[in-house]
């Protein structure tokens, strides 16, 4: 048998090692944080909910939204492919609405690229709501004004499934399969 240990991924049915961010948990803080800001009509741009990080993140943007009483508006939860493709046409179709939303909560790194570019390509900068991105801190540096960004700790997620993958490599089967979640940060400027 070859050892395999996965990395931020679940596979349902598929008994592996798994190195884990908090994605539910940081999904929550990170939408908390938007309705902390008085934020009432939050919208999200996630990946498909087949996958376990979309699915996680999308789960405590909902949570989020129940521990706050706050409705679960439909037209402002946009499903994509997690490129920046998607990014960039749901973020537009998104700020074409009647009542856009004020905030929104960007779950991947590639969607978020093609959400700034279309905030960028936009003729009315006022209506651009306050938002929090994913996965690249240098992004949210240069932007401005800066956004809140979630970073996960991929060094961290590399050196724990490098040790994983050693230990079984060298036959130690003990407690298999581990599932190790670390902790990502919500980040804000």
């Amino acid at each position: 048998d070859i050892p395999i240990v996965l990395i931020d991924r679940t596979i349902s049915g598929f008994p592996a090692d798994m190195v884990l961010a908090n994605n539910m948990t940081v999904a929550y803080d990170a939408v908390e944080h938007l309705i902390l800001r008085n934020h009432r009509r939050i919208g999200i741009i996630t990946g498909p909910l087949n996958i376990s990080t979309a699915y996680e993140r999308m789960l405590g943007y909902r949570r989020a939204l129940e521990a706050y009483a706050l409705p679960e508006d439909p037209d402002i939860i946009k499903t994509g492919a997690y490129d920046s493709e998607s990014g960039y046409r749901l973020f537009k179709e998104l700020m074409a609405m009647d009542n856009p939303p004020k905030a929104l909560f960007l779950t991947n790194y590639d969607m978020m690229l093609g959400a700034l570019t279309a905030l960028y390509d936009m003729k009315d900068p006022s209506t651009v709501p306050e938002m929090v991105g994913y996965d690249n801190l240098d992004v949210s540096r240069i932007l401005r004004p800066a956004i809140s960004m979630v970073v996960q700790p991929m060094d961290a997620m590399g050196e724990e499934a490098a040790k994983l993958l050693i230990l079984r490599m060298s036959g130690d089967l003990n407690n298999f399969p581990v599932v190790h979640r670390l902790k990502s940060q919500l980040l804000i400027p």
